[in-house]
């Protein structure tokens, strides 16, 4: 018995120690496997209520292939289901999508031939009288569909996307129409997604600044109350 005890201690002391979470194949000795990739599980933890209110947990800035992520909105919703969040916001880039040229050079041959990506990469110049062309609305439908089966809540949302040291980059939250959030102005912008009922949160300030002091536009943008908050990460 004493044997048995230590050997089992020993052998989770190995697995502890490598920290992996591999099995050899039943059928074949010369593969191994990942025991997460057969059974994912969901990592649930609960808060207790707040005054009354229950509370749920939430990302309210994500990002896909779609502005500048590198997996698909329906990852995002089954991620945030494994790490136990109730509530997702949708919140792609209005400004800025650095995936657009290589989805229109793997749909060679659906596209019109010469077809470039237009104003992909608005940040620091403004569109031109083309407009942005892409459907900005499509990453929240492609969200919604999938967050069904998870049980997942999605808030549809955008990040109106500037130059950060004089302008900085805002979430408009509770969107109803992204590809009307747009403006050569930003702060028509922020206008634009205030008159859809978004709230307006003000992202990662101070990002890349050099100084305490508030540049024109934050001083505009607070005066004329299109802030609603602050995303404060960690």
């Amino acid at each position: 018995m004493k044997k048995l005890l230590f050997f089992c201690a020993a052998l989770t002391a190995t697995f502890t120690a490598t920290g992996q979470h591999y099995y050899t194949d039943s059928a074949n000795p010369d593969i191994t496997r990942h025991s997460l990739r057969i059974a994912p599980q969901r990592v649930e933890f609960v808060l207790p209520e707040v005054g009354g209110y229950t509370v749920y947990k939430a990302d309210l800035h994500t990002h896909s292939i779609y502005s500048d992520g590198d997996c698909t909105p329906e990852f995002r919703v089954r991620e945030a289901w494994y790490d136990g969040l109730d509530v997702l916001a949708i919140t792609e880039h209005v400004e800025y999508r650095r995936h657009e040229g290589k989805m229109l050079n793997f749909l060679k041959g659906y596209v019109p031939e010469g077809t470039e990506p237009v104003n992909y990469n608005i940040i620091a110049k403004p569109a031109d009288e083309q407009g942005i062309r892409s459907d900005l609305n499509f990453p929240v439908k492609l969200a919604q569909e999938t967050a069904a089966k998870y049980g997942i809540t999605i808030i549809p949302g955008a990040e109106i996307t500037r130059e950060p040291v004089a302008y900085g980059h805002y979430n408009a939250l509770f969107t109803t129409d992204n590809n009307a959030i747009y403006a050569a102005d930003a702060l028509q912008s922020l206008r634009n997604a205030k008159a859809q009922g978004a709230l307006v949160m003000h992202n990662h300030p101070g990002w890349r600044r050099k100084s305490l002091e508030h540049p024109e536009f934050e001083v505009a943008a607070y005066g004329e109350g299109l802030i609603d908050g602050i995303e404060i990460m960690n």
